[in-house]
């Protein structure tokens, strides 16, 4: 049997994208999803810590500038599957959502196990082939114009790579000359450990190499160097970040809400500093080092900053503003009226009044107050280390944890050789893309879910409706 489409990756933008192409064939039998997990939907269990956070309730053009210079290629996906629509739809499956702080999209039972189970019942209800335990080991093509035979492509030989550089010729018009413009006449050939499966169209939507417990191992990258596609640079986005200091591994737990985090570089010979990035918000200190929202939304700008000096010596400084809702001067006012209305309390009372208690420690040695000093006798400049410290916690960063680390893959299949309008490969007729295999990356509060529910639709519809084939 030859199946009008197959989708490989049993994710978020695998699993729609089969649902919509199931759902627009004429046979909608003829529809396959290969799954190389026990289970569809490994990774969007574990999203939003298992609450799955499935979009964002901001505007489309916001949604469009989070995403950065590329935003720009989600103009067409988010235009037929909006995050407004993205909630209908999940409401239409019959989950209830609700928007909580941030503009965050929630399952209203905070279970994402709601949200996967929607979308399997959807799934078998388009009559779509399942196939999980299915690795896919090599994609083959036949077009006989490129080579006068079958050409295998594998992701696990050198030799298929020289193989597809000397039929693949660097200039895209010239790939497209060589291919047969009928894309029902260029099959797919899937091969996995038991079988060979055969398709007029391929969606690869196998997810970037984040998570690899989750399945997220990067195949889908093999696949497109192997058919000829470009894949850009692969490093983490949304990554915890390392701090070797035992000052601040000590403080793992610890919580911190409404605070602004601030990231600088300092290059060696050089006495002025950059500043990297600012984030307001949520963030933690583990045994590594700091996670959190503002961390993980940092990660991508320090990282590069990192990468891109690695011939320099440069060192990335964090510094918290643990107070940014006060002026220093609202600060020296506040710790006055302490001052005045307990003169005889001791110094380490007043910081459990300004500070968590695990900082108290550490509040101390960087002061240099004794902890029983009583608040009468601190000096003004005593006063202004104090402040210091609340309005700039510093502590250098020494790196950030590697690809298979981090909830998204910065980095992926070159957008300049995908149609934005369809997902189509602009090198080979037939073949899509969507997801995070695609070189796109957002923030956290569910932009990355949603860059997958817009580009999984528009695949699997594009792959049926004729647009751009």
């Amino acid at each position: 049997m030859i199946y009008e489409t197959a989708i490989i990756g049993g994710g978020p933008a695998g699993m729609i994208s089969a649902i919509q192409a199931a759902g627009m064939s004429k046979n909608p039998k003829s529809v396959i999803l290969l799954e190389k997990n026990p289970d569809l939907g490994k990774k969007l269990l574990i999203t939003g810590k298992g609450r799955c956070n499935l979009t964002t309730n901001e505007e489309p053009e916001e949604i469009v500038k989070a995403f950065g210079r590329k935003g720009k290629f989600l103009y067409g996906s988010l235009s037929r599957f909006s995050n407004h629509v993205t909630k209908s739809y999940f409401e239409g499956l019959g989950v209830p959502l609700v928007v909580e702080r941030g503009n965050r999209v929630f399952p209203k039972s905070g279970k994402s196990i709601d949200v996967l189970n929607a979308l399997k019942k959807e799934l078998n209800r388009k009559e779509v082939e399942i196939r999980t335990s299915c690795e896919v080991l090599t994609v083959q093509i036949a077009p006989e114009q490129m080579s006068g035979g079958k050409m295998s492509l594998t992701h696990d030989s050198e030799q298929n790579s020289q193989r597809v550089e000397q039929i693949f010729d660097n200039s895209l018009q010239k790939r497209m000359q060589c291919l047969s413009m009928d894309s029902g006449s260029i099959p797919f050939i899937i091969k996995t450990h038991s079988e060979k499966i055969f398709a007029k169209k391929l969606i690869i939507a196998t997810g970037g190499k984040s998570y690899p417990t989750t399945g997220s191992t990067g195949d889908g990258f093999a696949f497109a160097r192997r058919l000829g596609h470009t894949v850009t640079r692969l490093s983490p986005a949304l990554v915890h970040m390392i701090v070797k200091s035992k000052e601040i591994r000590g403080l793992a737990g610890l919580s911190l809400k409404n605070v602004e985090l601030g990231f600088y570089a300092k290059f060696d010979r050089e006495e002025k500093s950059k500043i990297l990035c600012t984030r307001f918000g949520e963030m933690l200190f583990t045994h590594k080092g700091i996670s959190g929202p503002i961390v993980l939304d940092s990660s991508k700008i320090v990282g590069k900053a990192l990468k891109d000096n690695e011939s320099r010596k440069v060192l990335i400084f964090a510094s918290i503003d643990l107070k940014p809702a006060l002026t220093e001067k609202q600060l020296m006012n506040r710790i006055n009226r302490e001052v005045e209305s307990t003169p005889k309390s001791e110094y380490k009372t007043l910081l459990k009044r300004l500070l968590p208690r695990s900082l108290i420690d550490t509040a101390i040695l960087r002061t240099h107050i004794e902890a029983r000093k009583r608040l009468t006798d601190i000096t003004r400049e005593e006063k202004s280390r104090l402040i210091a410290l609340l309005t700039a916690f510093e502590f250098l960063v020494d790196d950030v944890g590697g690809v298979e680390e981090g909830i998204v893959t910065c980095g992926g299949i070159s957008l300049k050789e995908i149609d934005p309008r369809t997902m189509q490969s602009k090198l080979i007729p037939g073949l899509y893309f969507a997801g995070e295999v695609l070189d796109l990356d957002g923030p956290t509060g569910g932009y990355n879910l949603q860059a997958a529910w817009s580009t999984g639709f528009v695949a699997g519809v594009s792959c049926c409706d004729g647009i751009g084939s």
